[in-house]
């Protein structure tokens, strides 16, 4: 459990890490409030007006870009598969750290001459071509005839969910002008000159919103903001609860194994009186019973702790090679689980032991029989 908490950790970590620190995505709110007994879910908010208004009145960033997702039907030849398609800005690449395996990435002139080109995911790619090199063929989007100028490399699930690697990427003017004359945004980016600026850039983005949106002052915001350098200091306090949660699991465990081990060797003797008897009867002394009983309960717990840590380490490597998380193998843990068992296993051997030392022999065996 330790092992796999762990990659799990280091799986969370990577993928924050592999996000830009400096960037805020702003998206529109799912659900606003309706009164004091609910809410209804919440229409569109974020238009270009609102890129616009952050391009030209907060001072402290990069870049910004604006993003429309819409499901269409993508052909190449007779073959034709449904897919999301996002209309981007360059932005966008950069902040989602997209890099392309083949052909050039969209540029700013793409956008501004809303150029018929586009970018598939890995995946998009392999359900739409079967051999032929895919760039600088055509692809028809919803019917609309796009060049495909780059294909992205294999990207793993962003945070949010979405699968880069069966997307569609476009110019984003191109996404309004030829396919889905949306002015309604989905996601606008947002990028800081630095990730220690980030906070300050998200507080003038929350003012310019809020004043674009004509929203009261006492009126809940119809935006949110996601922070992504908020989401790496989140992990800290991530790892530090998973990390309690395992090890809360163990003490829970622990007084469970020492009952378990207490009992089995306590029956033991009661079943093997006879055989106490009749090594009291032939020369043993009580201190090599005691010591028998204890030896035996050492070898019990160490060959079943041992066995757990063999187990543990093959079911860490089973969920991390099923789950894509990084391979853990907690050696050390295994190993003082190991010791850890055996010791439990003779503190808790010591009384069965103790009372098998102090069967009177002719007794024993007399009882015995």
């Amino acid at each position: 459990m330790i092992g796999t908490g762990t990659a799990a950790q280091l799986d969370l970590r990577a993928r924050l890490r592999g996000n830009d620190a400096s960037v805020v995505v702003v998206q529109n709110a799912r659900y606003v409030p309706r009164d004091r007994h609910g809410s209804v879910a919440a229409p569109k908010s974020l238009t270009m007006r609102d890129v616009e208004a952050i391009r030209n009145e907060v001072a402290t960033i990069a870049g910004v870009s604006p993003l429309v997702e819409t499901t269409q039907l993508v052909k190449h030849g007779r073959h034709g598969v449904s897919m999301s398609v996002l209309g981007i800005e360059p932005l966008f690449f950069r902040a989602e750290r997209i890099t392309l395996s083949e052909g050039r990435a969209l540029t700013e002139t793409d956008s501004n001459d809303s150029a018929p080109v586009t970018i598939l995911g890995k995946r998009a790619t392999t359900e739409l071509y079967s051999s032929d090199p895919p760039v600088g063929t055509t692809v028809d989007i919803a019917g609309v005839p796009f060049i495909v100028v780059g294909i992205a490399g294999v990207h793993e699930q962003s945070l949010m969910g979405r699968d880069f690697d069966r997307l569609v990427f476009v110019p984003f003017r191109s996404m309004v002008a030829r396919l889905s004359g949306q002015i309604m945004l989905d996601s606008i980016y947002v990028q800081s000159r630095s990730p220690e600026e980030t906070s300050e850039v998200e507080r003038r983005v929350t003012t310019v919103l809020r004043r674009t949106h004509e929203l009261a002052t006492n009126h809940p915001d119809d935006f949110v903001l996601q922070n992504r350098s908020e989401l790496i200091r989140a992990e800290r306090g991530i790892g530090g609860a998973l990390r309690r949660l395992t090890a809360g699991i163990a003490v829970v465990t622990l007084p469970i194994g020492v009952v378990g081990v207490f009992a089995t060797m306590w029956l033991a003797v009661r079943q093997r009186v006879r055989e106490i008897g009749l090594r009291r009867a032939v020369g043993a002394t009580r201190m090599t019973v005691l010591r028998q009983f204890v030896f035996e309960s050492a070898v019990i717990t160490g060959i079943g702790g041992l066995t757990g840590a063999v187990l543990g380490l093959c079911a860490t490597w089973l969920v991390c090679e099923l789950s894509g998380w990084p391979r853990v193998f907690p050696l050390v843990t295994a190993a003082i689980a190991t010791i850890s068992a055996i010791v439990v296993g003779v503190a808790c051997g010591i009384a069965p032991a103790m009372k098998a030392s102090r069967l009177d022999a002719a007794t024993a065996v007399k009882a015995a029989v």
